[in-house]
């Protein structure tokens, strides 16, 4: 099992398109503040070793980690790429997991901007 940061990209202009991440096998990942495992990367990291001229904001994205109390993976994601969702649980292999939105993986297109107003 990996943990991570990923993008997916299905912009065909950049000529870059699918499942963009950083995996780290979990026997290697570094324990969190709140006891998650985690890969230390950031988007902003993995996102600088794309060849693309995409805008950072622009790219949906999203993030594996895993809670050892629950012995569950957490796969933080955009609701704009869930259609995507079991090529990235393959990729990050993955079998017992759940699927949190958090305001941390939401791209423009996705914004709610009632909802940032209240």
């Amino acid at each position: 099992m990996f943990v991570g940061p990923f993008f997916y990209l299905e912009h065909t202009i950049s000529g870059t398109q699918g499942l963009f991440a950083d995996f780290v096998d979990l026997k290697h990942a570094e324990k969190q503040p709140l006891g998650m495992l985690d890969n230390p990367v950031s988007h902003q990291t993995l996102f600088d070793r794309l060849q693309t001229n995409i805008e950072y904001m622009d790219i949906p994205r999203g993030r594996v980690i895993f809670d050892p109390i629950k012995h569950e993976a957490v796969v933080y994601m955009d609701t704009c790429i869930e259609e995507h969702l079991s090529e990235i649980v393959r990729a990050f292999k993955i079998s017992n997991y759940r699927v949190e939105h958090d305001e941390h993986y939401v791209c423009p297109g996705c914004w709610d901007l009632d909802a940032m107003w209240e």
